[in-house]
């Protein structure tokens, strides 16, 4: 986790979809928690597009459901749902970012919510 945290300035601030914006404090708690949730995650980089201090990534996300997240209780269901992160790079490391995910997915892949 410190190698991850390394990318990140101390100052980032960083949007998610539904989440709001979180600070690096708040990255480490999210990144932990889908980490206890999903043991195998894995983020698989489907592209990558950089234009002077701005990195554009789409990206797939997989891992199974072993453990609680955010109050849902485990059900050992595999996911794959994709997201976008937009990052501002300044000196190395992220300064600002936003990413946006597909929740909608992952609740439904999960059972939490029905799938239409």
């Amino acid at each position: 986790m410190a190698g991850l945290m390394a990318l990140f300035s101390d100052d980032i601030q960083w949007s998610f979809t539904g989440m709001g914006t979180l600070d690096k404090e708040g990255l480490q708690g999210l990144a932990q928690s889908f980490k206890t949730a999903f043991p195998d995650l894995n983020h698989t980089v489907d592209d990558q597009l950089a234009e002077g201090d701005q990195v554009v990534t789409p990206l797939t996300v997989r891992g199974t459901h072993r453990g609680d997240l955010m109050g849902i209780p485990p059900s050992n269901k595999q996911i794959e749902i994709r997201a976008i992160n937009i990052h501002k790079v300044v000196g190395g490391q992220m300064v600002e970012a936003e990413t946006v995910v597909d929740m909608m997915g992952l609740m439904q892949q999960i059972g939490a919510i029905p799938t239409p």
